[in-house]
């Protein structure tokens, strides 16, 4: 009897035991719904570059005993800085109102690396290398010191501004804002790269240069590049 099985506490409880359950989780704007699409072969769920779109809970069912389970992203506030999770992608950039902060977090880590990428101070080549450090003021600000100048997060947006032709419509002065907004998304795109160094990695940088296995690191970089036609000629 069908109606006698879907009541019986002992055949739902088997059913329920005998479906495996797979959950999606991680930080924000990583593509976890991106990857539930591609695993169903469909859209089954709305996805977007904008951190933060899945706002609820959502099951699908791959098969009938395997269920796909999709969850908004996971910030940890304590454990991650808030500049780090705009620049991350873990926050719209939409919604930061002072993304100053944030430019002074990219440049204390990218250096002069920042001002070339930007085209705001030349590059320079590898015989006479300039020399730059990132330096505090008393008031905490993070200030960027490369060719004889020094940098705050305002100078650079206010170069890039300068740049890119970013005017405000009162005044007709150098749009900052819109600039750092600019910098931000080049950031999450991936135009300008943000690494950090391993714990250690100046202590320990001497023994990685001679580790036995550098060599075969590098050749699996070659392929790499041979394969997706990108290694420098």
């Amino acid at each position: 009897d069908f109606a006698g099985a879907a009541t019986d506490p002992a055949d739902a409880s088997t059913a329920k035991q005998s479906i495996f359950t797979i959950g999606l989780v991680g930080h924000p704007n990583v593509g976890k719904s991106s990857l539930l699409n591609s695993l169903v072969g469909k859209k089954v769920v709305s996805c977007s570059r904008t951190p933060g779109h899945t706002k609820h809970f959502q099951t699908h069912f791959l098969t009938p005993h395997i269920r796909l389970c999709d969850s908004p992203g996971l910030v940890f506030p304590s454990r991650v800085e808030k500049q780090l999770q705009v620049l991350c992608g873990m926050y719209p950039i939409s919604q930061v109102r002072e993304p100053y902060t944030a430019i002074g977090y990219l440049a204390a880590r990218l250096g002069a690396q920042l001002l070339h990428r930007l085209g705001l101070v030349a590059r320079p080549s590898s015989k006479s290398a300039t020399s730059d450090a990132a330096v505090t003021t008393s008031n905490g600000a993070q200030k960027l010191e490369a060719d004889g100048r020094v940098w705050s997060a305002w100078d650079i947006c206010e170069e890039w501004a300068e740049g890119r032709g970013y005017r405000t419509a009162k005044g007709a002065r150098p749009d900052v804002y819109r600039a750092a907004n600019h910098i931000l998304r080049l950031a999450t795109d991936g135009r300008i790269p943000l690494y950090m160094r391993p714990p250690r990695y100046s202590e320990m940088l001497a023994t990685w240069q001679c580790h036995p296995d550098l060599e075969s690191v590098i050749s699996i970089q070659r392929e790499g590049l041979d394969r997706s036609g990108l290694e420098e000629k």
